[in-house]
This record gives structure tokens, sequence and C-alpha cells, in this order.
């Protein structure tokens, strides 16, 4: 599954870090082998909260979630300077597509992190600060805008 989102990354080298990243992920959500399992790890695996995302998968989805929010904001300020004389409909439509796989990647990672149930993620700055709510504001401004770009180009284009 998340060997298809890699392959976007263009840096080799980042690919390889991230590939690591997300097998030490996979690593850590599975149980040890019987022969390494000592007799009491089996009561302190009743009294902890085991989620099926590590410490490291939940720490690699709020880094990609902070990374989608960066972008998220270049868009939103990409939005605002189209130039509506200069930019065709079909490269704001282009933007638009851009966007919203960007804001479905986003609001399906930020589900992921909420039913990762750890009291770690409730209480980390990416939840105490709201990014969700920056991200969908970010989000929503620059599609109306776009869209209103896309309105006056045809209007100016019917005036012609």
């Amino acid at each position: 599954m998340w060997r298809k989102s890699l392959n976007g990354v263009k840096s080799r080298r980042r690919r390889d870090r991230l590939r690591m990243i997300c097998n030490e992920a996979y690593e850590s959500t599975q149980p040890d082998p019987p022969s390494t399992q000592r007799a009491s790890t089996r009561s302190l695996t009743r009294t902890r909260n085991i989620s099926p995302m590590g410490t490291i998968a939940i720490d690699f989805l709020i880094a990609n979630q902070v990374s989608k929010l960066s972008v998220l904001n270049s868009l939103a300020e990409q939005s605002q300077r189209f130039d509506i004389r200069n930019t065709s409909i079909d490269e704001l439509n282009s933007h638009l597509r851009t966007l919203d796989r960007l804001w479905d990647k986003f609001d399906n990672d930020h589900d992921k992190l909420g039913q990762s149930s750890r009291r770690a993620v409730l209480n980390h700055p990416y939840m105490t600060t709201n990014v969700y709510e920056q991200a969908f504001g970010l989000y929503n401004n620059a599609t109306q805008i776009t869209h209103r770009h896309i309105a006056q180009i045809k209007q100016l284009q019917q005036q012609q």
C-alpha cells in the first residue's frame, strides 16, 4: 500500500529513507516471534493499549500531514497570484484537481490518525493547534478563489 505512495517521490535518497521508516513502522506493529517473547510480556500486552499503528507510523503520518499543510499553503498562495489574463481555464482546472487530490489524502490520513486511539496523538501539537481546520480553511479558500478566477476568465472570453 505505501509503495504506491512512494512512486511520486523523485529523490532516490528520500524514497529510500521513507521506505525504511515505513518498514520500521510495519515491523513495530508485528508481534515478536514466540521464541523471543518472555512470559512477562504477556501481562504487559494485556495492560497496554496496543494500536494497529506503531509510534513510528504515527510520527510518519503526522510529518506527512505537516508537509501536506505546507503544500496546501503554497497552493493557496498560488491561487491568489494567478493572473487571469495569462492563465487558461485548463490550468486552473488542473490546479483544482491538484488541490482536490491533496485534500483527499490529507483527510484520509487525518482519519487514520483519529482511529489510532493513542493519547500521544490527542496531545500532539498536530491535534491541539487544529492543523486539520487550518488545512480545510486553506483548501476551501484556494478552491473558492480558483473557481472565481475561472468565472472571471469565462466572463472575459464572452466579452471578446
